[in-house]
């Protein structure tokens, strides 16, 4: 162990292009192969596409997971509760690779391409629980969907960023300066709405005076954990 978070679960995150991994909890920082966890191959695709091409395909019984169909069905299923079936056919994406896991992909909207992504565990005990790929510190979750846009409010992941007006994240409790500079060009008024447990996150709080110097912050008054779990 390296010190303690505010983190009371184990949030394991890996970031597959730099082959390290970190503690939430915990704060550890270590090496971690990642050899075996993607296949060079990998492509994912919107979740509800692969969903019913599977149910096309296959013949399955739902209780058995062992089936593509019914794995990509487990993930759409466990994503429409906790957004809007709409939202979900819209953003969340799916992988045979990674098959139980619920992928967040950050797409340049010129371009449609993909230079980074964020992938969550939706069967409990799963680790690492968040996967990411790509330089995540360089991009905003939702940003190219917000440019026009004066205001937009900030969260701690894409779920929370989905269940927020105008809501975009940053993939965890880090602003980076890349992150920094993105924010006060687009923004002139942010709603700040990361998780409760970040009250007490120096580096965090940090970021935000640094903000507030440059444009409007204005603090969400969270009833639960986090925007997701406020319904």
């Amino acid at each position: 162990m390296a010190g303690k978070t505010p983190d009371t679960k184990r949030h394991l995150y890996v970031n597959i292009e730099k082959h390290v991994c970190y503690c939430q909890r915990c704060g550890y920082t270590g090496q971690h192969d990642t050899s075996e966890i993607l296949p060079s191959s990998f492509m994912a695709q919107p979740c509800y596409s692969y969903m019913f091409r599977s149910i096309d395909l296959f013949s399955f019984d739902i209780a058995n997971l062992d089936e593509p169909a019914n794995l990509v069905t487990h993930v759409f299923n466990y994503c429409c509760k906790r957004l809007p079936r709409e939202i979900v056919m819209k953003y969340v994406y799916w992988s045979p690779d990674l098959p139980t896991r619920a992928f967040f992909p950050v797409i340049i909207s010129s371009t449609h391409a993909i230079p980074a992504w964020n992938a969550r565990a939706i069967l409990p005990d799963t680790t690492p629980k968040y996967l990411t790929y790509g330089p995540i510190g360089s991009y905003i979750y939702r940003l190219d969907e917000m440019i026009g846009q004066t205001w937009a409010t900030i969260t701690e992941g894409p779920f929370d960023a989905l269940s927020s007006p105008n809501g975009i994240c940053v993939f965890g409790k880090h602003i980076s300066t890349d992150n920094f500079k993105m924010l006060i060009s687009n923004f002139s008024r942010l709603y700040w709405a990361f998780d409760t447990d970040t009250k007490n996150d120096k580096v965090l709080q940090k970021s935000k005076l640094a903000l507030q110097e440059y444009i409007e912050v204005i603090d969400v008054n969270l009833t639960a954990k986090d925007p997701n779990e406020m319904g």
